[in-house]
């Protein structure tokens, strides 16, 4: 049996690069590591840039190669026009074959440039990574454009030139969105909203799993008894829970008012919890002025429990409680149609560290700076649909800035 090594060049999501085995059988593909994780089977699922891995989250890849003893000649090392200082060491290795199809739904990319010198042939697609933008395919240039081949979905790119050593950007930086179309980020400080951030960076699942396990599998109960003598189940959170939020639907169409959370542990850990009703139009509406039957007080950070059901993703509450349920009220009766949570975050936001936040136009421009918290921050008046980045300086914390977007009060990272 023939086994090979495929490797990722840059993650979009995350720092670094990565190479794992692969054993090639009967023209199929089995990707595998053969030396740590409990299922060694998995990357051909996690890899898939839909899914999660259960401990440690989302992995999103732009490209995935493969190394060949056999050449594969083709793209900029191929032109004669090209210097070899104007190609990045990436692609003037030929030992290699582009192999993402095997793993994930791919995209071919048509992109508008800027900013185009006389000899330049190629432009190259990047991602964000911890010494600032790194290409991960090549397009030729044909009248102002170029086409990027095979790209992974649900990642940000900037399109640069790679020009004497350097990276130059060739346009405007954009998400590849799931369904493959492209969304450019605004930069208009007219239209602005304020921005609430607890991390600097993608937050790993697994520095978080504690927070997870202690919310996945809770049983959501309604009753209109504030004693639950009667009550119906409405939902129940799966065993797996990443640090986005997730909605399920209610499996009753009976009216309740009161909520029990059945906890699979004796703490309460969301950073948002919000139930919904349908209106005679039947759109989901969030059910607002939701409290504690039994309010608790604050913790020593000074989060408070109303945080939970605020408007923002990246407030919370961690307790532990003398008790495995809370009780909610919802101030009136309603017919639930769906429950929308998200996992208690712990903050990276440290007391001792300036934060300063960045948006993208032509280039990083700085909005604000703030001394950490020990909880959640917000920015005044950003951009809205920007492109972001928070810079510290804890040179000692080996997690470096990610870049996010913020959508609904929640933040995205990539």
């Amino acid at each position: 049996m023939a086994i090979a090594i495929d490797f990722v060049p840059a993650w979009g999501n995350r720092y670094n690069d990565h190479s794992w085995n692969v054993l090639i059988k009967d023209g199929e593909s089995f990707a595998f590591e053969p030396f740590w994780d409990q299922d060694r089977w998995k990357y051909k699922r996690i890899y898939n840039n839909k899914t999660f891995d259960y401990i440690y989250g989302r992995f999103r890849a732009p490209k995935i190669y493969r190394h060949t003893f056999k050449n594969y000649f083709d793209g900029p090392i191929t032109d004669t026009r090209v210097d070899i200082e104007d190609i990045p060491p990436l692609f003037r290795n030929f030992k290699k074959k582009d192999v993402s199809h095997e793993y994930f739904d791919t995209a071919n990319v048509s992109v508008p440039l800027s900013n185009l010198s006389e000899n330049v042939y190629y432009a190259y697609l990047c991602v964000w990574s911890a010494n600032g933008w790194r290409p991960v395919q090549w397009g030729r240039i044909k009248k102002n454009k170029a086409v990027f081949k095979g790209m992974g979905k649900d990642i940000v790119y900037l399109p640069c030139y790679y020009i004497n050593k350097s990276l130059n950007p060739a346009g405007e930086p954009f998400l590849l969105n799931e369904s493959g179309e492209i969304e450019y980020f605004n930069s208009d400080l007219k239209d602005t909203e304020d921005l609430c951030i607890k991390h600097y960076g993608s937050q790993s699942l697994l520095s978080n799993l504690s927070n997870h396990l202690i919310i996945s599998g809770t049983v959501v109960k309604g009753s209109c008894d504030r004693s639950f003598k009667k009550s119906d189940t409405l939902c129940v959170f799966p065993d797996s829970v990443e640090i986005y939020g997730d909605k399920i639907g209610s499996y009753s169409n009976r009216t309740v008012r009161y909520i029990r959370l059945s906890l699979p542990s004796k703490t309460l850990a969301y950073s948002d919890l919000s139930f919904f009703q349908r209106d005679s139009e039947k759109k989901e509406k969030k059910i607002n002025h939701v409290k504690l039957v039994h309010p608790l007080d604050s913790i020593e950070n000074g989060e408070q429990v109303s945080y939970i059901f605020d408007e923002y993703k990246s407030t919370g509450y961690i307790k532990e409680l003398n008790k495995n349920f809370i009780d909610i009220d919802l101030g009136a009766e309603y017919c639930i149609s769906s429950v929308d949570f998200t996992p208690y975050i712990d903050s990276g936001l440290k007391k001792e560290f300036e934060f300063e936040l960045f948006y993208w136009n032509n280039g990083w421009q700085s909005i604000q700076k703030q001394m950490g918290t020990g909880k959640h921050m917000i920015y005044k008046d950003v951009p809205k649909n920007a492109l972001f980045i928070l810079l510290h300086q804890d040179k000692n914390n080996r997690q470096g800035s990610r870049l996010f977007i913020y959508r609904d009060k929640e933040i995205l990272w990539y």
